[in-house]
């Protein structure tokens, strides 16, 4: 399946705005002392960091002349 640089971006987007949902949650959870949540949602931020990494390498690969960094 092909994504359109539009889709590529749509879908930075919204994994930019799960990782502050995460990161929002797990402040609240250690502020609890529940430290195996904020454990367990620090895995789910470190891999949207890394999802949100390769669909910036893939915009970058598909934007003519650079025009889709962000």
């Amino acid at each position: 399946m092909n994504l359109t640089l539009r889709e590529l971006k749509a879908s930075k987007t919204f994994l930019s705005q799960a990782h502050i949902l995460v990161a929002a949650v797990r402040a609240l959870f250690f502020g609890a002392s529940d430290g195996i949540t904020a454990a367990r949602l620090n895995e789910i931020a470190t891999r949207l960091d890394g999802e949100i990494e390769l669909v910036e390498r893939l915009i970058a690969k598909a934007a003519p002349n650079g025009e889709g960094a962000t």
